[in-house]
């Protein structure tokens, strides 16, 4: 739906009624509040639940240092794009428990180590629910500092808070072995 960042600002600026932006590095205002917002809010959507489309196991990279921990064995490295892990396990499935991740690597007692993760895709690689999901978070948030507090306010929040309900129950039709979704008030009535 969108590809690059301001395409995905622009729609966000596009329901606030605000005007486009050609880039990101313009000098305007809402170039301005909008990049500077941009990253929190993807990462704290990120955070929220684990977004199916966004989820990769990979089995990790031992490194050869000692882990500084004593409690430890093993080090490995997360991989460069690791956002937060939804699971570590061992080579049999087994969940591992005692591990720690610390300055971009887990410290295990387990000789093989693979990881559930959250990565951060790039905006081009978004689902278009998301993508609108994303826009509509960036516009409630930017709002106030673009246009003011208003009619314009309730009616994004509201729309927020649809795009999410739907933007949720698509992620629980992923195909996924877990619940990463949190009861909300539209599951609670569904059921």
């Amino acid at each position: 739906m969108a590809n690059n960042n301001v395409e995905l600002i622009n729609i966000a600026l596009t329901r606030l009624g605000a005007p486009k932006i050609a880039n990101e590095n313009e000098l305007t205002r809402e170039a301005e509040v909008m990049t500077t917002m941009f990253n929190p809010v993807y990462e704290n959507l990120l955070s929220q639940t684990n977004w199916n489309f966004a989820i990769v196991d990979v089995e990790l990279a031992r490194t050869v240092a000692a882990p500084i921990d004593p409690n430890f064995v093993y080090n490995y490295t997360l991989p460069a794009n690791y956002f937060n892990a939804v699971r570590v396990y061992d080579r049999s499935g087994a969940i591992v428990e005692n591990y720690q991740i610390q300055k971009g690597e887990i410290l295990a007692n387990t000789d093989r180590l693979f990881l559930k993760y959250v990565y951060k895709p790039t905006v081009e690689t978004l689902p278009a629910w998301f993508t609108m999901f994303f826009a509509l978070n960036l516009a409630v948030s930017a709002q106030e500092a673009l246009i003011g507090i208003g009619t314009v306010q309730d009616r994004l929040a509201t729309e927020l808070e649809q795009q999410r309900i739907i933007s949720y129950k698509l992620n629980q039709q992923e195909d996924t072995v877990y619940d990463a979704l949190a009861p909300s008030a539209y599951v609670s009535i569904r059921n």
